[in-house]
C-alpha cells in the first residue's frame, strides 16, 4: 500500500509538502525530521535533502512544534499514487516540494 501524505504546519495549519510513503507515517514523519536534523548539522551530507522543507522543520523545532502529517490517499498502485501526487503538488505552488513529483524513495 502507497500512501500520500501531507506535512502540515502546526502554527498556520497549511499544508507544506506532499510524499508518498509505504511505511507507517510515523516512521516518514521521524525520517523527515531526521533528514532536518542532518541538514542542519552536516548540510553538506550526501543524504542531506530539500533544504526548504528542512529550514521550515527546523523553525518549527526551535520553537518545540513538529509538522502535522495526515494521510491524503491510499492506493494498492504505485503509478497511481505518483499521478496523485503531481496533481497535488502542481496544484499547490506554495508547497516545499524540490520537484513536481512523481519520485518514490520511501
Amino acid at each position: 500500500m502507497y500512501k500520500v501524505y501531507v506535512l502540515i504546519d502546526p502554527i498556520t495549519n497549511k499544508q507544506r509538502y506532499i510524499g508518498i510513503t509505504c511505511r507507517k507515517l510515523c516512521r516518514r514523519l521521524k525520517a523527515h525530521l531526521r533528514d532536518a536534523n542532518r541538514m542542519k548539522f552536516k548540510p553538506e551530507h550526501p543524504k542531506s535533502s530539500n533544504k526548504l522543507k528542512c529550514d521550515w522543520i527546523n523553525g518549527l523545532l526551535a520553537f518545540d512544534y513538529k509538522p502535522l502529517i495526515e494521510e491524503l490517499f491510499v492506493f494498492q498502485d504505485l503509478d497511481c499514487a505518483k499521478v496523485k501526487e503531481v496533481e497535488l503538488i502542481n496544484g499547490d505552488p506554495s508547497l516545499l516540494n524540490m520537484t513536481k513529483g512523481g519520485e518514490y524513495n520511501y
